[in-house]
């Protein structure tokens, strides 16, 4: 199946998904990536239960780091 094969555009199916922010702290990802998507389009993506402790704590507190605030609050709320 080719891209010509899908019944919408990528970008436009983009636009409805809901897709994790686990970007492993890295804040420019997380930055472009609600830049790209929006953040109500992203929710709080973690390898609980494989990271926990204190790397599970930073996978929440990086979201607040990075600047976002008021996204941040909406990436960990939905």
């Amino acid at each position: 199946m080719g891209i010509s094969d899908t019944p919408e555009l990528p970008s436009v199916a983009a636009a409805v998904c809901g897709m994790t922010q686990l970007g492993h702290g890295h804040i420019p990802a997380l930055r472009s990536a609600v830049e790209t998507f929006g953040a109500d389009r992203l929710v709080l993506g973690t390898d609980f239960p494989y990271e926990n402790g204190d790397i599970f704590v930073r996978a929440i507190d990086y979201i607040f780091a990075s600047g976002i605030t008021t996204d941040a609050e909406t990436i960990l709320e939905e």
